[in-house]
């Protein structure tokens, strides 16, 4: 539910013909968002101009004063003279679409409303583990859309595993053959395909956020070069795939380097590895508990951890304990989901992500 919600008297229908009036900069994507929606209200056609009885105005102005300082926050306002958007931002903006898509009746029409809504967390995300078991690329498209339409905005790729390594690498194009999986043999994501799944987030205002899992759960990795990642020559077979990707996918803000579930007989390994992959740009995550996380990596937890996050913690923290879709126990995943906080609090602080 939306943080702040006053229902009014009235129900608003939209024309055949609508008029919308953008001011601000919106982006066309986002622009291509709400002429979708309408379509999908039987609207017949969408005119993006200045016309006096317009029905949907959007205001995006960084300026505006929101109960929020969040760059996502908006409100939206429906009565009779049509529908108004106001935000900060072009994410502002597509959160309310969303929110719009969610209002409208199964008589066509929208109840008068004012609407004001942020989030509490900046970090809200969803992990896919296509390691293990691939998904196609149409059914990643289909999870995206359905975490856009409820605001998540990192999507997690996990793509490396034991059971395959999931991604093609031109220095290394064995990496990715069918003799080295155990599982969904020969299925992988080509360059073409990761970078339009990096678009694709990015047209609904979700960071792609990639794992490449070190020095754990890295047997096809192993079992590829025959040898492990701790080793010194593992270190730079792994350096060299750290350096490809961030070349071939400029842009992205962060690295997942895992850390989880393995012993480290090479200390020196995640902070070697930590300062390369920091070196080359890319912020960089690791699970906890894990291995020996340098100050600056983000922790993940997935198990344990601090009760509560303040900003007293020594490192940022994404709060991940016991949120498995695949893990069917009604009990603990509705008393999980609805009576734990995340790191203890709220909202959001300095130091806890989501």
């Amino acid at each position: 539910m939306p943080h702040a919600v006053s229902w009014k008297t009235g129900r608003y229908c939209l024309p055949d013909l609508v008029h919308v009036h953008i001011k601000g900069e919106v982006e066309n994507a986002d622009r291509q968002m709400l002429s979708l929606l309408l379509k999908d209200w039987n609207v017949t056609q969408v005119i993006f101009d200045n016309f006096k009885n317009k029905n949907i105005t959007i205001v995006c102005d960084h300026q505006l004063v929101l109960p929020s300082a969040s760059l996502e926050a908006y409100r939206i306002d429906v009565d009779e003279q049509g529908i108004q958007i106001e935000a900060r931002t072009s994410a502002g903006v597509f959160y309310a679409l969303q929110t719009l898509g969610q209002l409208r009746g199964s008589d066509g029409k929208l109840p008068y409303c004012s609407i004001t809504d942020y989030p509490s967390f900046r970090w809200r995300g969803y992990l896919v583990d296509v390691g293990r078991n691939f998904q196609s690329m149409d059914v990643l498209k289909e999870q995206i859309d359905i975490m856009a339409r409820y605001k998540l905005n990192i999507f997690h790729f996990h793509f490396t595993e034991d059971i395959a390594w999931r991604l093609i690498s031109k220095k290394y194009p064995g990496l990715t053959d069918s003799t080295n999986m155990e599982r969904w043999k020969g299925k992988y994501y080509t360059v073409e395909e990761m970078q339009e799944l990096i678009r694709y987030c990015c047209d609904r205002h979700i960071q792609l956020v990639p794992e490449i899992d070190m020095p754990g759960h890295s047997a096809a990795f192993r079992r590829y070069f025959k040898t492990d990642m701790q080793s010194d020559s593992g270190i730079a077979i792994l350096k060299e795939l750290v350096k490809e990707f961030a070349n071939t996918y400029p842009g992205l803000p962060y690295l997942h380097i895992g850390g989880d579930e393995v012993k480290i007989h090479n200390q020196e390994f995640l902070p070697m590895m930590t300062t390369w992959t920091e070196d080359l740009g890319l912020k960089t995550i690791g699970w906890e508990p894990g291995g020996n996380l340098q100050p600056n990596t983000i922790r993940q937890l997935w198990m344990g951890g601090p009760k509560a996050i303040t900003n007293d913690s020594p490192f940022e923290v994404i709060d991940s304990k016991h949120l498995y879709i695949n893990h069917m126990d009604p009990l603990e995943t509705v008393t999980t989901l609805f009576y734990r906080q995340l790191g203890g609090q709220s909202a959001e602080n300095e130091k806890l992500m989501g």
